[in-house]
């Protein structure tokens, strides 16, 4: 007999436990944010854009004159960090003018060191890109990238 109303009160606290768990995570959906990172290409360069992650190429983008490059998107779903670097899943980049130009774009970050390449305009770097919102970055190559890009040959 005493056990019954011990069944009853554990079925009525799981109940609302899980009912609570539900209202929670619909909480937590609300603040969810998904991010769109955009490369383009703002010259009549053409640009070929080589994505790598721990030294292995994972894919490449190119374009003649302007025009979208490639898009990657971001989220904080599992509490993951929002970035450029995440949108690509890369931690450096080739970007390649016209088979006459080059630069390398790095962002990698560890307890011994830190590598940014180069600090200017360098699109694995948020703060690189025009905010449109705060679901949509745009990255533009102009004109000085490249200027300040290095000659290949």
């Amino acid at each position: 007999m005493h056990q019954k109303p011990i069944l009853i009160r554990f079925i009525l606290f799981a109940s609302a436990s899980a009912m609570l768990s539900a209202t929670t995570s619909c909480d937590r959906n609300n603040d969810r944010i998904n991010r769109k990172y955009v490369l383009e290409n703002g010259t009549e360069h053409e640009i070929k854009v080589e994505f790598y992650r721990f030294g292995r190429q994972q894919k490449t983008a190119s374009i003649t004159g302007a025009g979208l490059i490639a898009e990657g998107v971001s989220s904080n779903d599992a509490g993951k960090t929002i970035s450029a670097q995440a949108a690509f899943a890369t931690d450096s980049v080739i970007v390649t003018f016209d088979d006459e130009k080059q630069q390398v774009y790095t962002n990698i970050v560890s307890s011994l060191r830190k590598n940014i390449s180069p600090e200017f305009r360098n699109i694995l770097v948020d703060s690189s890109y025009e905010r449109e919102s705060n679901s949509l970055y745009r990255f533009i190559f102009i004109e000085e990238d490249y200027d300040k890009a290095e000659d290949c040959k």
